[in-house]
């Protein structure tokens, strides 16, 4: 019995982790592009996701990425 509860929790931790890297944006990550930004030439790809990300500057020098689409 204790077995199955350790197994049970071990999953549903597994679970947690796997909703929450799909679904936490990382540091400078946007979903959208604020009209505001300008775009820069610079593309590459998030080595953690594998996604392409464009990159904006604002006007206070930030940088955004925002996911390219491709």
């Amino acid at each position: 019995m204790g077995g199955l509860v350790i197994l049970v929790l071990v999953v549903g931790l597994l679970a947690i982790l796997f909703v929450a890297t799909w679904t936490v944006r990382r540091h400078g990550e946007s979903d959208h592009v604020d009209p505001r930004w300008r775009p820069t030439e610079e593309r590459f790809v998030d080595p953690a996701t594998g996604r392409r990300m464009r990159v904006f500057l604002d006007d206070d020098g930030g940088r955004h990425y925002v996911h390219d689409g491709r």
